[in-house]
């Protein structure tokens, strides 16, 4: 990339918030769903359907009953992954699918993304704001006749997902909860305070360990890791307290489980649920045409086929997914222990921290610039078909409502004219290349937005 494209590819604050749609037959269409009819396929639905592909994996037919839960509800992602079921091999796709089917986390977030109650019953936090002590739900059971949920069970599962070598360690999260000369201290059965004095006041223990915000922190059987050791408990047998216990795992096939009796906060309407990986679009659509499928992953092309058809519901989740470009380095603090040095040689990083030097001031119009030279909603109205809407903040999906006052300075109108101009003025006239990595995800048209941010 060169030249004017250069200028306007370096404009990667892009943030899109994209919508989450869920495709369901009859009346209901998640996990814990409302109605145990939607696995029943209306009559002018099948009159369409085409012959069952064979890719799919077989699908248990016959009623299963639990409680009061009735049916199979049958859903197809595009990718489920090989088993990882404890928190040290946390990561997508399978950390989503397992906080929404064997585990749960310790706090959920409400729309406006607030931290909520989930295994976490309360907290409260220290007037200096250095520690937190939380109080578990009791009576929460594990799986499997695996007894209590405890705080044994929380800091134990805890230090797994950031024991060295774990697929996600998040920096935030290690400082936080294994703070240097504080850290987790179990006070009772089920109570843990977490003391970051010497880490500084933290603002963020809930930022990992809320599920709608960044992935979420299961609490999982300490004995259960035990019993089957390390190498079993990974890919055997999951073990949790939510909603659903796993019954058979084929990896990258199909996912079995069948509604928890009796469950502490809600027993699914469903008796059994079968997560199937269906890689192509044309073979979800056709099974979901066939009636084999209750739900499923969608593309966006498919959209006014399926939506168009009788006995079908599209549901809406608002904020379920931020496409964000990440500009490294530009933490202007000076300790070898922190991520992502500074790279002074980057157009958009300064050499001095001091925000009153000429450097900083170059640096700022070329953030600016960037800022401006993306057209968010032109690619929210075309590659999203508008199932999005754009913002401003990074990771804040749920926050765009409250800036107020700030809006004026931190939200950025479309302006490629003045990108040009303030490039120009930093030095930049002639524009600068610059790599672009896309990180692989489920949601839709991740690699055309990068691609049109780049020719923009």
């Amino acid at each position: 990339m060169s030249g004017n494209q250069s200028s306007r590819g370096l404009t990667w604050a892009l943030l899109v918030v994209m919508v989450a749609l869920i495709i369901a037959c009859g009346t209901a269409a998640t996990a814990v769903p409302a109605a145990p009819e939607a696995t029943t396929v209306p009559a002018q639905r099948a009159a369409a359907a085409v012959p069952r592909p064979t890719s799919v994996a077989a699908l248990t037919t016959a009623p299963v009953e639990t409680s009061d839960a009735r049916g199979t509800l049958n859903i197809a992602y595009t990718k489920l992954g090989p088993p990882r079921f404890t928190p040290n091999l946390f990561g997508a796709p399978q950390v989503s699918i397992n906080l929404s089917t064997v585990w749960e986390s310790m706090f959920h977030a409400d729309p406006l993304g607030n931290p909520q109650p989930r295994l976490i019953k309360e907290w409260d936090i220290s007037p200096d704001g250095f520690v937190w002590t939380m109080k578990l739900q009791e009576g929460v059971q594990f799986h499997r006749g695996l007894g209590e949920m405890t705080a044994e069970d929380l800091v134990w599962s805890i230090d797994n997902r950031l024991e060295e070598g774990a697929i996600s360690r998040p920096d935030n999260m290690f400082e936080t909860f294994k703070c240097e000369g504080g850290g987790m201290t179990v006070i009772d059965r089920f109570t843990v305070a977490v003391d970051t004095a010497n880490c500084g006041v933290r603002f963020d223990l809930t930022r990992n360990t809320t599920t709608g915000r960044q992935g979420g922190q299961p609490i999982a059987s300490k004995k259960h890791f035990e019993d089957l050791g390390r190498e079993r408990s990974q890919v055997e047998e999951p073990v949790g307290t939510g909603p659903w216990v796993s019954v058979e795992y084929k990896s990258s096939e199909i996912w079995r489980l069948e509604a928890v009796p009796d469950h502490w906060r809600k027993t699914p309407n469903f008796a059994q649920l079968n997560i199937l990986e269906i890689p192509e679009e044309s073979t979800r659509v056709a099974n979901f045409l066939a009636g084999e499928l209750d739900s499923m992953h969608l593309a966006l092309e498919s959209f006014p086929r399926i939506e168009s058809m009788d006995g079908v519901k599209l549901k809406r989740l608002a904020a379920d997914g931020q496409m964000v470009i990440n500009l490294p380095g530009q933490l202007y603090v000076d300790r070898e222990d922190l991520p992502a040095p500074r790279d002074v040689s980057q157009p958009w990083i300064s050499e001095d921290a001091d925000t009153s030097s000429a450097a900083w001031e170059q640096a700022r119009l070329v953030r600016q610039a960037m800022a401006i030279a993306i057209d968010r909603q032109l690619m929210v109205d075309t590659l999203i078909r508008g199932e999005g809407s754009p913002t401003s903040l990074f990771t804040g999906m749920v926050h765009e409502q409250r800036l107020g006052a700030l809006e004026s300075e931190l939200v950025y109108e479309y302006n490629p004219d003045r990108a040009k101009q303030l490039l120009a003025e930093a030095g930049y006239g002639d524009g600068f290349e610059i790599d672009m990595a896309l990180t692989a995800r489920s949601w839709p048209v991740v690699a055309q937005q990068g691609e049109t941010v780049c020719v923009m």
